[in-house]
């Protein structure tokens, strides 16, 4: 029977929170009844609150579901911060179909 090492303490408890985005994509119905797909990404501080993370993803889910509101944005596009999310021009859709949103961690 194989035996597997034990990991070292430091890479046991450690979590790596260098890259993680909070990710957004979903199907929308364009002003001419037209299904079109969306998906973009932000990358999140790493000394960003939990509280203040939550708030800013509600914000942005309520532009999206409550205001029927997409960004410009290419198909995957990521950006460096909600700051430069919000300052993009975002058009009307006729409305949201389905949309997902979450914050993806790395190991």
């Amino acid at each position: 029977m194989p035996r597997f090492r034990i990991l070292p303490g430091y890479l046991r408890y450690s979590r790596v929170y260098s890259n993680n985005f909070a990710r957004f994509y979903g199907l929308y119905l364009s002003s001419l009844g037209k299904a079109y797909r969306f998906s973009f990404q932000v990358q999140v501080a790493p000394s960003m609150s939990k509280e203040r993370l939550s708030q800013l993803i509600r914000l942005t889910v309520g532009r999206l579901k409550i205001m029927s509101t997409i960004p410009q944005h290419r198909q995957g596009q990521v950006f460096k911060s909600f700051q430069e999310l919000f300052k993009v021009p975002w058009f009307r859709v006729r409305r949201l179909v389905k949309y997902r949103a979450g914050v993806v961690y790395e190991r």
